[in-house]
């Protein structure tokens, strides 16, 4: 699983898959951070950990936007259904179907990164891959993946905007 977290707009957030691999990605569009093997539990985990409370899959979630966005009009429940039927019949007729998400870190999550010192990552480290059951091995990574991803939260916060995470294959 290939993970990308980044800093944009919303309108840019779900243009994010079509402009991959070209120039249109890069600073101030988007701010980005890539990392292989995360997962959106793994930020809903991280939440919780941040709030010192034990994890809730309905309390610690990150938005969903591809069903959020369409869940609420007539029209998008429409379009929901007819994407899901064209990939059908993509991965029926033998089409290259590559599975994405997008997700969007809600606004108290992003608020608890900015408020979380870069001298506390350590161990808020050492807690989140507790509670993920991930090898300690792992720490450095998720050290240095939790520190970049402050930065991102310090970006999103002084230009209004809020941090996503999409998620390929």
């Amino acid at each position: 699983m290939l993970g990308d977290i980044f800093v944009s707009s919303r309108g840019d957030a779900f243009r994010y898959k079509r402009l991959l691999g070209t120039k249109s990605i890069a600073p101030p569009r988007f701010e980005l951070l890539e990392w292989k093997g995360i997962t959106d539990v793994d930020f809903s985990v991280l939440w919780a950990t941040l709030l010192n409370e034990p994890f809730d899959p309905k309390r610690h979630q990150l938005i969903d936007l591809v069903f959020h966005s369409h869940e609420t009009t007539v029209l998008g429940k429409l379009r929901m259904k007819a994407a899901v039927l064209g990939a059908m019949a993509r991965e029926l007729m033998g089409g290259e179907s590559e599975p994405t998400f997008l997700y969007a870190f809600p606004p108290k999550l992003v608020e608890a990164l900015t408020h979380l010192s870069a001298n506390e990552v350590p161990r808020v480290v050492e807690t989140w891959l507790h509670v993920l059951e991930k090898p300690d091995d792992r720490g450095p990574e998720f050290i240095d993946g939790l520190s970049q991803i402050l930065n991102l939260a310090t970006i999103a916060n002084s230009r209004s905007r809020t941090i996503y995470l999409w998620l390929g294959v």
